[in-house]
């Protein structure tokens, strides 16, 4: 009876064996094959990198000459937020009028609070019923300030823009604004 439960018992234990290495070998493979996508989406991470670099210095290339002209800055500044992220000086000091009490209150703002601002003059605001305003850019050497002010509507803004180290920065503004 003993004979019966040992010849009984092998072939048991060959069979899970067997399953077991195959699972292995499935594994195994798996793994393999998510080693290879893992490779090839770090050639791609490294390609887009090295582009992304390429491009930055492209781009710095490019920016060297905007800082020459403070309309070809300022053009630069409305229109590509990455760039005018790179052109505050932070963290950057304002102020802005307490609607509660009408005082100036003064406020630093961070990099990762700062919110892109448009200050590309819209022709068509003197035409329009509200929020007419306009806009006037005084420029001089190494500074620059564009100064917001609305018909007969309350909005009065200033932004200063400042030369430093050969690169235009925006380092204040003012919303005064009722």
């Amino acid at each position: 009876m003993n004979e019966l439960k040992i010849k009984n018992v092998i072939p048991y234990r060959m069979r899970m064996m067997s399953k077991i290495i195959l699972v292995i070998i499935i594994l195994t493979h798996i793994c393999c094959k998510q080693k290879v996508n893992f490779n090839e989406n770090s050639e791609k991470i490294k390609d887009s990198v090295l582009l992304t670099q390429n491009v930055l210095k492209d781009e710095s290339n490019n920016f060297e000459s905007v800082d020459l002209d403070f309309n070809v800055f300022f053009e630069h500044f409305n229109k590509d937020s990455v760039f005018q992220i790179s052109r505050v000086q932070f963290p950057i000091l304002v102020k802005v009028l307490n609607d509660e009490n009408f005082e100036i209150v003064e406020k630093q703002i961070l990099s990762k609070s700062y919110k892109i601002v448009d200050l590309s003059f819209d022709e068509n605001s003197e035409a329009r019923k509200y929020n007419e305003y306009s806009q006037e850019t005084i420029i001089k050497k190494n500074s620059a300030k564009i100064l917001i002010r609305g018909i007969d509507n309350g909005i009065h803004c200033d932004f200063e823009f400042k030369k430093i180290n050969g690169i235009w920065k925006l380092i204040t503004w003012s919303d005064l604004s009722t």
